[in-house]
């Protein structure tokens, strides 16, 4: 097996491969890129066994057929040190030789045999054309809610329902977040997909894509390369219990403006007081003398005082998905979930709840 090919574009493909190699066991077998070549087409793979990634190159030349398993930290290692320009690969049994220049390197290869299936061919799989952009906006939109190393694992995923409008959904339990996208499918279903599959697919999700998935696994096919998790099993949150049906309270407040106010105020602290008077809103952190406040002007009249206590970060993750110029805050009490709405982007928040000395 013999292939010529330029060092960034080689560099590039194994660079986003890394993610998905094996880090724990050095001497697995997933600890290896898989480089195949077949009809002038080479093939890169990694995995750890719940996701992988291929990719597949044509921008290689003076080409034979074959494939080998090399480690990943060295390869990638070395072709870092390389120069710019062109490198040449030399399978010669199990040794693999580069060279480049004046330079020869040599690495040992593994049989392939005991790299894992990675191609996924089931009956039982679905398939869904979908808009990139769509896909895109959907898990930037709710990918702040994702639970981190939550012990009920359907909480570290994010809800996909396909139905005749796409629905997706997050919760930590402390904030909700949904997107709807009129986007109809013929088959309606719905997979949880883990929070580390959902950081990797915003890196690779290309044009239009072709999703495939049954109970277990999911794969995206976009241009080059073919992404494949395993789903988490379990059954998500009854999220629309807690959607209140109306709210007592409902302003039009400036998205630029009080995400400014809140970042003055909260720089040193974390848990920010917003308060809705007649005309404006106080913004206000800190205790006893200690208190930062802003004020900002209310769109619309207030003919009752109310407030809410929340985190700050936890507040701006929600607005930073905001599009409009003018977001609906929905209030019912400070005590209650307060609501975020913008278009067909719509988030749950707890506040913060002071517990009694007492307690």
């Amino acid at each position: 097996m013999t292939f010529k090919i330029d060092k960034i574009i080689l560099q590039n493909a194994l660079t986003q491969l890394n993610p998905f190699l094996e880090k724990k066991d050095i001497k697995a077998p997933t600890s290896n890129y898989f480089f195949k070549i077949d009809n002038c087409i080479l093939t890169l793979c990694a995995t750890d066994y719940n996701f992988s990634l291929k990719l597949e190159l044509t921008s290689i030349y003076d080409s034979t057929d074959g494939e080998f398993l090399v480690n990943g930290n060295s390869i990638l290692s070395i072709i870092k040190r390389l120069k710019s320009g062109e490198i040449e690969f030399n399978l010669k049994g199990d040794e693999l030789e580069i060279k480049q220049g004046r330079s020869k390197l040599k690495l040992q290869t593994l049989d392939t045999k005991d790299f894992p299936k990675i191609d996924i061919q089931d009956d039982t799989m679905q398939n869904i054309n979908i808009d990139s952009n769509k896909l895109f906006t959907a898990i930037k939109k709710c990918l702040f809610a994702v639970a981190v190393a939550n012990p009920k694992y359907e909480l570290n995923s994010m809800l996909f329902n396909f139905t005749d409008t796409l629905n997706i959904a997050a919760t930590d339990t402390r904030c909700l977040s949904i997107f709807t996208e009129n986007v109809g499918f013929e088959n309606h279903s719905q997979i949880l997909v883990p929070r580390f599959a959902l950081l990797e697919m915003q890196k690779i999700i290309l044009t239009q894509c072709e999703l495939s998935f049954n109970d277990t696994y999911l794969k995206i096919k976009s241009d080059n390369l073919v992404f494949t998790t395993k789903l988490i099993s379990g059954k998500f949150p009854d999220y629309k219990r807690v959607i209140p049906s109306s709210t007592k309270y409902n302003f039009k407040i400036p998205t630029t403006e009080i995400i400014e106010a809140i970042k003055i105020v909260t720089a040193t602290e974390d848990l920010v007081k917003i308060t809705f008077n007649e005309d404006n809103i106080l913004i206000e952190s800190g205790e006893g003398k200690l208190i930062n406040s802003t004020e900002i002007k209310l769109v619309q009249k207030c003919n009752e005082s109310i407030y809410i206590k929340v985190s700050a970060n936890q507040f701006l993750n929600a607005l930073s998905n905001v599009e409009s110029e003018l977001f609906e805050l929905g209030i019912n009490e400070h005590n209650l979930p307060f609501t975020i709405k913008d278009k067909n982007y719509l988030v749950i928040n707890m506040p913060y709840i002071e517990q009694n000395k007492g307690e």
